[in-house]
């Protein structure tokens, strides 16, 4: 099998978690980096958390940092009543002692970029800074890119403010600058991944097949802190592996960032009334129950 050359930009994060998870047990990907942005935690956290995943789940890959701010304002307190000070609800990981790359993130996505030959596909599952810094830096990456597959927005209702999700919302110019790339787009909005729920039941049964000592006790832990809450990022990554597990529209999105009121709104042109030609192919059903075979498959990897 030819396998397909991806970078996962991530913000780790209990859903990070499992999204890297499940990206790495699938052996049709080239995990050829692990960018990280500030988040569920700022950069240096999600760095350290990034590295020590690697290493938790044999994942031997160049670990990037990126920006630890939006590009229009200062980072945001990182809601740790949610994941917890170091973003994954106080779990403690092995510490890896890889070191951290000597290019930043933006640099990485460029350079792995040109050497993939216009097959690298990104799957950013945090904010969107390091991939809109990089296409800034360099105009032509634009060409470079096959697709960008987003966990952020929604069509519907949001977390952060009524309307507007969380990625998005941490940086929206940001998300703006890589909703107007032209690059090939697919967006797992809210909308639908909180419909992908696999119950902390079922996870801990699951958990039962991984051999691994180590990652089946981070599994556990992670399942029990998170409760039955879903593990969002993951589905922009099962969608890239399977990607007929979800519907699809193509719709003009455009991104809110100046209204205090909308802020970091995806704003999805269901009904076509602005004449403006789609720019992404946005989520409008999702498969759960081929979800969680696919959760149960990813714990029989390890």
């Amino acid at each position: 099998m030819e396998k397909r050359p991806i970078i996962i930009d991530t913000d780790p994060g209990c859903d990070d978690f499992f999204a890297i998870m499940m990206a790495a047990a699938y052996e049709g990907f080239d995990i050829r980096a692990i960018t990280t942005v500030a988040g569920n935690a700022v950069v240096d956290v999600t760095t350290r958390n990034a590295l020590d995943i690697a290493k938790l789940l044999g994942i031997k890959t160049r670990i990037a940092k990126g920006a630890g701010s939006a590009m229009m304002h200062p980072f945001d307190e990182p809601a740790a009543f949610v994941h917890g000070l170091n973003g994954i609800g106080q779990v403690v990981l092995p510490r890896s002692e890889q070191k951290v790359d000597e290019m930043k993130a933006w640099d990485v996505i460029y350079d792995e970029a040109c050497k993939a030959d216009g097959q690298l596909e990104l799957i950013p599952v945090g904010p969107l800074t390091n991939v809109a810094i990089a296409l800034l830096k360099y105009p032509d990456l634009k060409d470079k890119i096959k697709r960008i597959t987003i966990m952020g927005g929604s069509t519907t209702i949001g977390n952060c403010l009524p309307y507007s999700e969380a990625n998005i919302f941490h940086d929206p110019y940001a998300a703006h600058l890589v909703f107007t790339s032209g690059i090939p787009l697919v967006m797992a909005g809210l909308d639908i991944t909180l419909t992908a729920l696999v119950p902390t039941d079922d996870i801990m049964k699951m958990s039962e097949d991984i051999k691994n000592k180590a990652v089946r006790d981070t599994v556990v832990q992670l399942a029990k802190i998170r409760g039955n809450e879903p593990f969002h990022d993951v589905v922009a990554v099962a969608s890239v592996i399977k990607e007929d597990i979800a519907e699809y529209k193509d719709y003009n999105v455009e991104i809110e960032y100046k209204s205090p009121l909308t802020y970091g709104r995806t704003i999805v042109d269901t009904t076509f009334t602005t004449g403006k030609a789609p720019n992404c192919r946005v989520m409008t059903g999702y498969n759960v129950e081929a979800h969680k075979t696919m959760f149960a498959d990813m714990m029989r990897k390890y």
